[in-house]
Parts: C-alpha cells; structure tokens; sequence
C-alpha cells in the first residue's frame, strides 16, 4: 500500500475510533454516550479536515509573509474566502465520513458463510440523508440459530444515527447471554427509556430461527408487520400483536410469538420508509401494492438479494423525481432447504468476523480499536472489552 493511501486512511481511521469508543461506552447510559459523542466532535472534524482530509504531519513553520504587491491599475483584487461556503463544504466532508462509518456498523457481507447452514439473507439500507436512524443486522448464535434485527429511529439526521449505533450495539452485547427476543427488547427498552430525554423511540423486529426446525420465536416492538411468503404461494402478512416502541416505558416487557417456517420459505422484512414512499404525485405506493410487488420479485427469483434488488429497484421507479422522504431499509430471508448439516466443521460462530462482526463479551471500556478490510469488505472491530 502506498504512503498516500495509507495517510488518505487515517482520518477515516479516526473517526471509525471515535464512533467505535462513544458507541462501546453505551454501557454507561445515554447521557454519557450523547456527552461523550459531542465532546468528540471536535477531534472528529479536526482529523477529517486536517491537511484537506489527509493525515496531517507536524509542518515547519511557515516563513514570514512577503507583503503584498500593489495591484496595478485595471488588475482585479483577490477574491476574499467566502466563510459560509467554507463551512458548508467543511460540513459536506464530515457528513460524508459519518454515512461511510455508519455503514460500517451494518452487515455487508451476506451468506453463504463458512461453516454455516446453507440460509439465504440479504439487506439493503438507502438513508434519506447522508446518515439515518434506520439499520438492520444478523448474527449467528451458536451453529443453527440465527438472529435477525431490523429497526427504525424516530426522527432522521445526526441524533437518530447516534441512537442507531447505541441501540445495535446493546442488541449484540445482550445476545452475548440472551437467546430470547422478548427478553432483548425488554432489556433494549429499560436502557433507552431512562436515559431518553429527547423522547426518541425506535421500532424493532427481532427474530431468531432455529435453522433446523424452523421455529422463529420473535418480538415487534412497535414495527412494521414482516411478510411471509411459502414457496409457490402469496405473501402473507404475520398475526402481530403490537408492542409499544422501544423507549416510552421503562419498565414495558415485550411478548415473544412463534412462527413456523417451511423449507424455502422467503421473508420480507422492512422500515415504513418502503411502504410511505411517495412519488411526485404526492400518492403513497402502500402495503398492498409492496405486498404485490414482492410476490412478483419472489416468482421470478429465488435469490434473496435478487428478490430485495428487485424490490428496490420498483422503489426508485415508483418515486422518481421525487427526492427521498424517510430512510429505506430492506431484508430478505429464505429458510434452507437442506435440513442435513452433519457435514458441517462446527465453525460457524467464528464465520461473524466475515460478516463485520463487533464481538462484544460485556460493554465497557475500549482498550483497543482497529480497522481493517478494503472495498465492500471493510470493518471496524472492537476488542478487549471488558
């Protein structure tokens, strides 16, 4: 790697630390997580302004300047910097590098993975502006259980990807030591509503499949009722009874369901930004016609990404000439067909590192933070947390 690549590097390095730190702290409750990310906002801009977006070296000192020559006459004086136009770009650039780090926090490697059954899984997340309140995510607990999260933020903007990054790190640091849906929500819940002085909520989905039987056992807080659509068949929308949001009542304990899954079954999890999108006639396309379109998708593919790339590309369709009104996130799931896995080596935890895992053993204090990874592949770790 190039010394100039390697410096363009470090600025994102240090914003992904930041991030990493404020979000690793979640532990500590809200109130210091909203203290520690505006205390860091400053270090934050400096290191991705610093020499133009590069790493920035100790520089010489600058030697004196020459003064001035006097313009001659006709000669056009030096257009002045215009303060507002400097700030808007110094803005532009660190809203860039907050989207990219923001989606460094979900999944963006999609199965087959090592080691693991043979499920299908894909997502697309489209924020409305450079960063949103939407995310999704999916990890394996143990080698045939798989856990499935999609969430919506209220709100949009800076204050919504912060209570994002927050609320997707408590989900995986409870899963750590809890297998149940329910019991995530409640525990998710009872942080976020007694640090919530904004009264922000977020609606969550959470499932968790046993990939050999087929059992789904799931909690909705407040979300947007999944599909589900049996090879050959119609989309069905799931019998939810509804929750509150996560983060009006302290002390709310969610309800877990269970669901049957057949062999190539597809799911079809979403935020209300795919089912409110509007198009330039003011006319919301709905949950019938999105109902529709995913069973067409369904018909012609059995892919879970081809299934969400079709989905997403009625969805730009539908809206153009319209700019984005709410953040768009989409998940597709198909159960596997083969329920035969004797085969398999037993490594299939150890497949979350390829999926842009944070491993978090129990929230803490951040003795360490990398990052690592090019292209699409790219992540950043938390370690020796403790």
């Amino acid at each position: 790697m190039s010394k100039e690549r390697s410096a363009s590097r470090l600025p994102l390095a240090a914003l992904a630390a930041a991030l990493a730190a404020v979000v690793a702290m979640a532990g500590l409750g809200v109130a210091f997580v909203w203290t520690a990310a505006v205390g860091a906002a400053g270090l934050i801009a400096a290191a991705v302004l610093g020499a133009g977006g590069a790493a920035a070296s100790p520089a010489p000192p600058a030697p004196a300047p020459k003064p001035a020559a006097k313009p001659a006459a006709g000669e056009g004086r030096p257009c002045a910097i215009d303060p507002e136009r400097d700030k808007m770009l110094r803005m532009t650039g660190e809203l860039a590098a907050a989207h990219e780090i923001q989606m460094l926090l979900v999944p963006r490697t999609f199965p087959p993975l090592r080691g693991c059954p043979p499920f299908d899984l894909y997502a697309v997340l489209e924020p409305a502006r450079e960063i949103g309140g939407d995310f999704y995510d999916y990890w394996m607990l143990g080698r045939d259980h798989l856990a499935m999260v999609i969430a919506d933020v209220s709100g949009k903007g800076i204050p919504s990807a912060l209570y994002m990054a927050m609320a997707r790190t408590y989900l995986r640091a409870f899963s750590r030591h809890i297998h149940d849906p329910a019991e995530l929500l409640t525990r998710l819940n009872r942080e976020v509503a007694r640090h919530n002085p904004s009264c922000m909520f977020i609606t969550v989905f959470c499932g968790i499949v046993d990939l050999a039987t087929g059992v789904m056992e799931y909690a909705n807080a407040g979300h947007n009722h999944p599909l589900r659509r049996k090879r050959g068949g119609k989309a069905e929308w799931f019998d939810d009874a509804d929750h509150p949001p996560v983060g009006f009542v302290p002390d709310l304990a969610y309800a877990k369901k269970e669901a049957k899954l057949e062999p190539g079954e597809m799911l079809f999890l979403y935020t209300d930004g795919v089912t409110e999108a509007m198009n330039k006639n003011d006319e919301m396309i709905g949950e019938a016609r999105v109902a529709e379109i995913f069973d067409a998708a369904a018909d012609m593919a059995d892919s879970c990404r081809a299934v969400a790339m079709n989905l997403q590309s009625n969805l730009s369709e539908f809206t153009a000439g319209r700019d984005p009104y709410d953040d768009i996130t989409i998940m597709t799931y198909r159960h596997p067909d083969d329920q035969n896995w004797d085969h398999l080596d037993g490594s299939c935890e150890e497949a979350g590192a390829e999926m842009g895992d944070a491993v978090l053993s129990s929230i803490g204090t951040v003795s360490s933070v990398s990052v690592s990874g090019s292209g699409d592949g790219r992540f950043f770790s938390l370690t020796d947390l403790k």
